[in-house]
């Protein structure tokens, strides 16, 4: 139950990662994060990608069909 809400939570986190990629980087002409709110937003998106990767890994791997 708590992995799932975090799970969720994360949905907005990456949603508002996407946001602050696009009006508070040096990608465009506006504002930018300071040096600690940007690691902040980093290391929790890394957090995420970590997770999701090593479920991956622990996942029994897929038997290939042959299509005959």
């Amino acid at each position: 139950e708590t992995t799932a809400r975090i799970l969720k939570t994360n949905i907005s986190i990456i949603e508002s990662y996407n946001n602050d990629r696009n009006t508070a980087s040096l990608a465009h002409d506006n504002p930018i994060l300071n040096k600690n709110e940007s690691r902040l937003i980093v290391k929790s998106i890394l957090n995420i990608i970590e997770f999701i990767e090593t479920i991956d890994k622990d996942k029994p791997p897929e038997e290939e069909s042959v299509p005959f």
